[in-house]
């Protein structure tokens, strides 16, 4: 099943419905129920800080200086999302009532409350197998059933639930070339761009006629967004075909740069969107989302 889950970058992220098998009496100690509870798998457009923080790299930056520099709820800090700010998942936790309490993230020790919905996303991660640090889908879904069959997460907490899908950014088309940095970010890579229809297209074959699935559309609103906002242009952008955003040289001097306004930016790195292209993104989404889950109750 697990193979069917297999996008491309920009294109779709699935959302879907679960249930548990039995029903249990919800814990005592809960007070609240949110509507819907969130589970969160695939890559770093939904991660919001699964990875250790450790010293700064291309892996570790987003619990670094510039990412988070938008996010005042955390004093203007960095959370480990790779954004200026809030991320994908972030938002549509929100569309399910959960304003304050995003998913928190995996725990190796397994030190969660499964009430409140868990976060197994982490960057780069794909369907494919690669590095320890970007660990596949198959590993993040086998990391929940080890939740599931200790107990940690109930049958209570999966009824009615949502598990958003994400492999849209990961390393399964990393041999895909982008020429955007090359030509300047004047213009997308026409190469990328096809792979990602066709395998849209196949996606949706497989998935588009299943109940409690809804394929969201990221590659069609990501184009929409961008048009209205700076483009491919990134907010935090360096001259380095080999650097990223918040790489320092061995002096700490910032080998990058970032624009005043991310606000008026649809992406904040060359990877991923700011919090403002995420808002405007799950606005167009906002429609569609919402009628698969009233749906959902009939």
């Amino acid at each position: 099943m697990t193979k069917l889950l297999f996008t491309a970058c920009c294109c779709f992220l699935i959302l879907l419905l679960v249930n548990g098998t039995h029903h249990v009496e919800a814990r005592r100690h809960r007070e609240r129920r949110q509507d819907r509870t969130l589970f969160v798998f695939g890559d770093s457009f939904v991660d919001a800080g699964n990875l250790p923080r450790s010293a700064k790299s291309r892996a570790s930056r987003g619990w670094y200086y510039p990412y988070g520099s938008s996010d005042s709820a955390h004093r203007n800090r960095a959370t480990g999302r790779l954004s200026d700010d809030l991320v994908q998942s972030d938002f549509l936790a929100r569309m399910l009532g959960n304003d304050d309490e995003p998913p928190p993230p995996y725990s190796p020790n397994e030190a969660v409350d499964g009430s409140g919905g868990v976060n197994f996303a982490l960057p780069m991660s794909g369907v494919l197998n690669g590095p320890e640090e970007e660990l596949a889908l198959g590993g993040q879904i086998d990391q929940f059933r080890r939740l599931v069959s200790r107990g940690v997460i109930r049958d209570a907490d999966l009824d009615g639930s949502v598990a958003l899908v994400s492999v849209a950014n990961g390393h399964d088309y990393s041999h895909v070339s982008d020429t955007t940095w090359l030509s300047g970010y004047a213009r997308c890579d026409g190469r990328g761009n096809a792979m990602a229809g066709m395998h849209n297209a196949l996606l949706g074959q497989k998935l588009g006629d299943l109940d409690g699935v809804l394929l969201l559309d990221l590659y069609t609103a990501f184009n929409s967004v961008a048009q209205s906002k700076s483009g491919s242009t990134p907010c935090c952008d360096t001259t380095d075909p080999n650097g990223h955003c918040g790489q320092e040289d061995g002096s700490g001097r910032a080998q990058y740069s970032v624009c005043d306004d991310p606000d008026s930016y649809f992406s904040w790195d060359y990877m991923h969107p700011t919090q403002a292209g995420w808002e405007a993104v799950m606005d167009q989404l906002r429609g569609p989302i919402q009628d698969f889950l009233a749906s959902s109750r009939d």
